[in-house]
């Protein structure tokens, strides 16, 4: 029974992980595809932010940190709106 229960307790962990990673990539790409189709009504210090934004996403979500890379990523999107 335990084994049972260590064994669901793995597989949630798996599936959770895979999903925040999944939400990671899915927030990477909104911003590329933000980037290769309005990019050119951007002044270069906004385009200048979004970029470093995007970097430090992809930086955290390598590296685990699902918080600091969504919190960069929706920071480099809302500016597109700006």
């Amino acid at each position: 029974m335990k084994f049972k229960l260590f064994l669901a307790a793995a597989l949630l962990g798996a599936f959770v992980s895979s999903a925040q990673a999944d939400g990671c990539a899915d927030l990477v790409t909104q911003v590329d595809n933000l980037l290769a189709t309005e990019s050119a009504e951007l002044n270069e210090d906004v385009l200048g932010q979004i970029m470093v934004l995007r970097n430090e996403g992809v930086e955290a979500c390598d590296s685990g940190d699902e918080e600091a890379a969504t919190e960069s990523l929706e920071h480099a999107i809302s500016l597109f709106t700006q």
